[in-house]
């Protein structure tokens, strides 16, 4: 499938306005600068991509992008990232491409792995949330017009239908995660590469498990989370299936690089400022569960 990365980048004169009270305009177009040269050269570290072009206003990136041998595609409307997306995707329909990835040019700590891992996604739409859980920080699309692409404050609410739904999962924010050993843990271990992780976190389980499933069943679920692995020996498991859910848990525990819970009151006011209906936040096997409907 014939795909092309589109890179929308603002001026670097005008980016990161909110950090005015901490940096200079100097330092904040040194910073913007920095990100999209990051951002650029993870994209081009990425296998699954045929092409990639910036769309940019921006003489200095301009002239980055060219020295990378990298097209450049004129934002003439000059309207922030999402209408320069825009101009991307006409670019990928004109020249027949199957399918776009799109990312601001202010996202550094995109790793050519993780994006790999995103394309690999099968659904026309793939959008990838920020930090909040409410901006947008990549999209794929395929077909190119699959949805209109948009970036900012509040984006994700602005790519559901008219009519449409949007679904919520994720982690409730409780008194336990501030101990819990993933947020404790996961500042290091997200950091670092997958096989070595998983190289540790087997040698652990193994080690620790027999002292965990003593633990459990003498403490219970208290007694659980003494130790920094999981373990499912309650269930019944034979010792070798234990071993293995216990490793793959504790891998997935300690891996991914997003993991933000939320309080019920906080997604909710998150529908609730977007302007969506029929709000029905809850509790779920997993953490929280919400889904509301945008209005017609």
């Amino acid at each position: 499938m014939r795909t092309l990365a589109i890179l929308p980048v603002k001026s670097f004169g005008t980016a990161k306005q909110r950090l005015s009270g901490s940096l200079g305009a100097g330092a904040r177009q040194a910073l913007a600068r920095a990100m999209f040269s990051d951002v650029l050269g993870s994209l081009q570290r990425v296998g699954g991509l045929d092409d990639v072009v910036v769309v940019t206003a921006d003489r200095v990136a301009e002239a980055a992008s060219a020295a990378d041998g990298v097209r450049v595609l004129a934002d003439t409307v000059q309207a922030g990232q999402s209408e320069a997306a825009l101009i991307g995707v006409r670019h990928a329909l004109a020249e027949g491409y199957e399918r776009v990835l799109l990312v601001p040019g202010d996202t550094p700590l995109l790793e050519p792995g993780d994006l790999a891992g995103l394309l690999a996604v099968t659904h026309p739409v793939a959008i990838v949330p920020d930090r909040h859980g409410t901006g947008t920080n990549a999209l794929v699309l395929s077909p190119p017009d699959a949805i209109e692409p948009s970036f900012g404050p509040d984006s994700l609410a602005r790519h559901v239908k008219p009519g449409g739904s949007l679904v919520i999962d994720c982690y409730a924010k409780r008194w336990t995660h501030v101990i819990g050993w993933k947020y404790i843990l996961r500042p290091i271990t997200r950091r670092m590469d997958k096989p070595t992780l998983y190289g540790i976190v087997d040698r652990w389980v193994t080690r620790l498990l027999p002292l965990s499933t003593f633990l459990r069943r003498n403490f219970g679920a208290v007694g659980a989370r003494i130790l920094p692995i999981l373990n499912y020996a309650h269930w019944g498991l034979p010792p070798e299936l234990n071993k293995q859910w216990s490793t793959l848990d504790t891998f997935d525990h300690y891996s991914p690089w997003y993991d933000r819970p939320q309080t019920l009151k906080t997604v909710r006011g998150w529908y609730q400022k977007n302007g969506f209906r029929d709000i029905d936040v809850r509790y779920g096997a997993n953490g929280i569960v919400a889904s509301g409907r945008r209005p017609d």
